[in-house]
């Protein structure tokens, strides 16, 4: 992996170098992270429900509704790029 493709941020610690990086999640990505959360979690409550199990069904649920947080993100961050596209 080429470490310049992404952000990256060198630091000094005496004699050390110190490197950080830095990775920049775009709409894509939070749509991708998000449909995939929002189908873990749907899978989890059929299970949870087919086996009696509340608690299992409550981490679906949890899971589904981060999921579509995510895909609001990816969104969000689409709206505000075409924004500054058009401007």
């Amino acid at each position: 992996m080429n470490w310049r493709s992404h952000s990256v941020s060198e630091y000094s610690y005496g004699r050390i170098p110190i490197v950080t990086r830095s990775i920049v999640m775009t709409s894509t990505t939070d749509k991708i992270k998000g449909t995939a959360n929002e189908i873990i979690g749907k899978s989890k409550q059929a299970v949870g429900k087919s086996v009696g199990n509340e608690s299992l069904q409550g981490e679906g649920i949890a899971q589904e509704v981060k999921g579509q947080a995510q895909n609001l993100k990816g969104d969000a961050k689409k709206a505000l790029k075409d924004g500054v596209d058009k401007a």
